[in-house]
């Protein structure tokens, strides 16, 4: 017999500040973190704004040792704050190492990180000037040179298993220990791997969740080179705009959000606070384009329809929809056109993006985050700067304030580059 999957923990790193009253106030409150990018130089490029972690984070609050520290990326440190503070709230304390496992959702190597990026940057613009009319990226020339200034630390950073590493040795977890990087759908892939874990009962307690810088030079160049950013650098508070007319593409973010996943018997047993159940998960896949979803949505739909048929819930049960909601023009046309389809005009539906950006690897678990305290409040979060609905988005939108209701089932999508689709079905306790 499956068994039953609940939430006791969570922890999050946001643009909003470090820890959960901050977000839950920021995204029910309906703030837009989006401003000018302070830790780069990008005045005067065609976007150069974000919605960036504040500068007071301080890592070492949540390592036993500060100088592990700088073995840690920046999206890393984001992931062990998360994880540590979703791990304190949970308070497990008998269960064993090799039964707690670690799944996080991350962004691929750390060339995605500013201080790797940073580092490489110097180390060719330095060869260049050494060049003297050579060639200046001779293949030799720039390894010495990158042998003889680069900190030999970097590398460690790079490794797309460096999150859940991290995670473990601070928590001392030693069971399964799993790094998912599926673009945007990371984290929640994450999450639900982390409930079949659980369900199947390869795990007792997972810690998963996902974590991202992404406000860095390459990405801001790479996505603006897609084409999929927002140009509105005049007015960045208002450029995230999801399901709006007049919106333009998307604003990169950044953080973290971690979640303590258990056996709901376990939890029950030693009376912990359980957030949600995670009622069922699903993810597929568009094969269609690498950077365009197919435009029925048939995989989107295929993985909303069977989280739903894990769950054992039928579409006119479901209260409130977590959009991807990314504000590009297709990805939201889509997506409303799914939701419409599968759901009705009833379920509320908001994407929360408009408040934090688009956190790439991150983006699922803080949204997922933002689901629980939908449930907690019974407050849909809203889409702010919603001021004129696409037509081809006709569906109900919870617009520029929350709005309270009933929520007892939730559903949380994800879509992603390569035609990554993932759903969670989660409900209330």
């Amino acid at each position: 017999m499956s068994l039953r999957v609940v939430v006791t923990g969570v922890g999050v790193v946001s643009p909003f500040g470090v820890g959960l009253e901050a977000f839950r106030a920021g995204i029910l409150g309906g703030v837009s973190t989006s401003r000018p990018i302070r830790t780069f130089d990008a005045v005067g490029l065609p976007t150069s704004f974000g919605c960036e972690v504040p500068a007071d984070f301080d890592p070492t609050a949540f390592v036993p040792r500060a100088k592990m520290v700088k073995t840690m990326s920046r999206a890393v440190q984001y992931g062990t704050a998360a994880a540590k503070m979703a791990w304190d709230e949970a308070a497990i304390r008998d269960v064993e190492p090799t039964d707690i496992g670690v799944v996080a959702g991350v962004g691929g190597v750390g060339s995605w990180d500013l201080e790797d990026t940073a580092e490489i940057a110097g180390v060719a613009a330095l060869q260049v000037r050494r060049s003297g009319g050579a060639d200046p990226f001779e293949p030799k020339a720039w390894v010495k040179m990158a042998l003889e200034r680069l900190n030999p630390i970097m590398p460690l950073r790079c490794l797309p298993n460096m999150a859940a590493a991290h995670i473990a040795i601070v928590l001392g977890a030693k069971g399964e220990s799993n790094s998912i990087a599926t673009s945007c759908t990371s984290s929640t892939q994450a999450i639900g791997e982390a409930y079949r874990l659980i369900r199947s009962g390869a795990a007792r307690v997972v810690i998963a969740g996902g974590c991202d810088a992404a406000v860095n030079p390459s990405a801001l160049a790479g996505f603006g080179a897609l084409g999929v950013l927002s140009k509105r650098s005049h007015d960045p508070a208002h450029a995230s705009r999801p399901f709006d007319r007049d919106r333009d593409g998307f604003v990169l973010g950044e953080g973290s959000a971690f979640l303590v996943v258990e056996r709901r018997d376990d939890a029950i047993r030693r009376g912990a606070h359980i957030r949600a159940e995670i009622a069922g998960y699903a993810s597929t896949n568009d094969a269609y384009r690498l950077t365009d979803e197919d435009p029925e949505g048939r995989g989107s739909a295929t993985a909303i329809h069977r989280a739903l048929a894990d769950a054992g819930v039928e579409s006119s049960q479901v209260d409130y929809v977590n959009a991807h909601g990314t504000g590009t023009r297709m990805n939201d046309a889509t997506e409303s056109r799914i939701v419409a389809r599968i759901f009705g005009p009833r379920v509320a539906i908001s994407a929360t993006k408009s408040m934090i950006g688009h956190s790439l690897a991150a983006a699922g678990a803080l949204e997922v985050t933002a689901c629980l305290m939908a449930i907690e409040s019974q407050k849909a979060p809203p889409t702010i700067n919603l001021d004129n609905v696409d037509p081809e988005c006709a569906v109900h939108h919870v617009a520029n304030h929350a709005e309270g209701l009933p929520i007892n089932v939730v559903v949380k999508n994800s879509f992603g580059f390569g035609g990554q689709n993932a759903c969670l079905v989660l409900k209330k306790p």
